[in-house]
């Protein structure tokens, strides 16, 4: 079989990720080395073992060991890039170890409790670090083969979402700024490329109908939160919270805006300044759909519709896949993998404010 590179055209084929093509991005050495090519093997030789306890002490008496020399004047000296990598695969090491029934040992423990502290993140596997932070030419996953690629293609396949996002929401901030300047005109502009580039993600989303539930099953495993922390989840999607923040402001839930606040401060947004600057103008009644509601122009007007509409398409493309991958979700039967026990109020309540939002907008777009 020949080597592949993990692109948009090949995420969710039948592929094998022990043939994809790497350019190897180990900033911590054996450790890292560890959790690209042993880790994946370990955790499969355990979930097939029906009395896995020799393999899960194996990997912990490993994880600690490899782990020993670990010191964080060394980590200091790596990049900011090395870091957010570092910070993956020692917390992949100690969720792999907490999700296959063990202990992490002392070594390992310490390692991830001083790197956390020292980035101001919860220590725990964040969204940020498996899915912002996973170098996509040296992908790292919990399982391998065919399921390994299922994994791999849903990290890659959102981080690609949130790159677009990015573009998204700089074109918000710039609606934002026309409005507040009187240029409804510019702020039009801005908002239907907004909008183009919204269809594109809710076109990306809809790829991940293509992933068996049984891979989505395997390594979501790992992806649990623990410990009284919550785990990685695309409800720390900065690229989302940044959106809605920008453009829906005050409509969103007092829980919204609560669990926010919480959220910033304990750090489990990968971009936490950006969300803050969005968080203030909402506030401060700065938000897009605030700002036209303010102004008697028909294609503003439009253009705010529009928009509204193409995040519930989004939102509704999001909300088909977790029917089809993980249906017990929606009806509150199983935690969601940030630890949320009813789900789909969380879910169903953010497809709502926009609904809301387009409802209030009818008298303007006459």
């Amino acid at each position: 079989m020949l080597n592949y590179h993990l692109e948009q055209e090949n995420l969710f084929e039948p592929h094998n990720l022990d043939y994809i093509a790497r350019t190897p991005h180990r900033p911590l050495d054996t450790i890292s080395n560890y959790v690209v090519e042993a880790l994946p093997k370990k955790l499969a030789a355990i979930r097939a073992d029906g009395k896995p306890t020799a393999l899960v002490s194996q990997l912990v008496e490993e994880t600690n060991a490899l782990t020993k020399p670990f010191t964080l004047s060394a980590y200091r000296e790596l990049g900011e890039e090395e870091q957010q990598i570092a910070s993956l695969d020692v917390q992949m090491l100690q969720s792999a170890v907490i999700h296959s029934h063990g202990f992490p040992g002392n070594n390992l423990r310490h390692a991830a409790e001083v790197i956390s502290a020292y980035l101001g993140r919860p220590n725990i596997l964040t969204y940020g670090e498996i899915i912002v932070s996973n170098p996509l030419r040296d992908i790292r996953t919990f399982t391998r083969n065919a399921v390994g690629h299922s994994e791999s293609s849903f990290y890659a396949l959102h981080q690609l979402i949130e790159n677009e996002f990015i573009a998204l929401n700089e074109r918000l901030e710039s609606a934002q700024s026309y409005l507040q300047n009187c240029s409804s005109t510019s702020a039009v502009e801005e908002l239907i490329d907004a909008t183009d580039i919204l269809k594109g993600c809710r076109t990306m989303m809809g790829l991940l109908q293509k992933m068996p539930w049984d891979h989505y099953e395997t390594f979501r495993t790992y992806l649990h939160a623990h410990t009284g922390l919550q785990g990685p989840s695309g409800y720390f999607s900065h690229g989302v919270a940044i959106m809605d923040l920008r453009f829906a402001g005050k409509r969103l839930t007092k829980e919204f805006f609560t669990s926010l606040d919480a959220d910033i401060k304990q750090g489990y947004y990968p971009d936490d300044e950006k969300v803050k600057v969005a968080l203030e103008l909402a506030r401060r009644d700065k938000s897009l759909v605030d700002l036209a509601l303010k102004k008697d122009d028909p294609l503003l007007s439009r253009s705010i519709r529009n928009f509204a509409q193409a995040v519930l398409e989004f939102r509704g493309a999001h909300h088909a896949v977790v029917k089809t991958v993980v249906p017990d979700l929606l009806q509150d039967k199983r935690a969601s993998t940030r630890g949320e026990t009813m789900p789909s109020r969380i879910l169903n309540g953010r497809i709502q404010v926009y609904q809301k939002i387009l409802e209030n907008l009818v008298p303007l777009s006459t």
